[in-house]
């Protein structure tokens, strides 16, 4: 038969859907039904300037901050992970992201700031004098483990300019 399992819904090469109108990030969403799930995965792609790191700089740190919206749902165990998008984001870009986690939280308080510290694999992301992108996904989406219910949560993207996401980046110089 024709209907999608989860294997398919995770592992497309292209999004069905693009949610555009955020100032700091996009998501691209592939969603699949089949008839007894509906499985729906958004990878939300954010991206930051880095052109100001200097290249022979040392980075001994990064945190990316993030605002959590109102409302969450099930499991929220998101991580931070690498990625190649293009920007402007496109449907083909649902699938061009590093699966190893480079930070992770755990269902935040709703309407609160979250700081997540990047691990030594999301400090390696960090593009020196260039654009460092990042995707958050969900852990059912790192581990491609199929989900029970509804596993999702808000966070702000920069739809306002109080709540924008950023990434704070400690370095040294030689």
């Amino acid at each position: 038969n024709n209907y999608s399992t989860w294997n398919t819904t995770r592992n497309a090469t292209s999004a069905n859907n693009i949610y555009t109108g955020f100032v700091d990030g996009t998501m691209a969403a592939y969603f699949a039904t089949n008839p007894n799930n509906h499985y729906g995965i958004n990878r939300l792609f954010t991206f930051f300037d880095t052109s100001s790191i200097p290249s022979e700089a040392t980075i001994i740190s990064a945190e990316i901050h993030l605002y959590a919206g109102p409302y969450q749902h099930g499991s929220n165990q998101i991580h931070i992970v690498g990625s190649w998008a293009n920007l402007p984001l496109g449907v083909d870009d649902y699938s061009r992201l590093f699966f190893y986690s480079g930070g992770t939280f755990i269902s935040p308080p709703p309407n609160s700031w979250i700081v997540i510290p990047l691990n030594s694999t999301g400090l390696s992301w960090i593009m020196k004098g260039s654009v460092t992108k990042f995707a958050l996904i969900n852990n059912f989406d790192l581990t491609n483990t199929a989900p029970t219910g509804q596993n999702d949560m808000n966070i702000s993207m920069g739809e306002d300019t109080t709540n924008r996401p950023y990434l704070l980046v400690s370095y040294t110089l030689p």
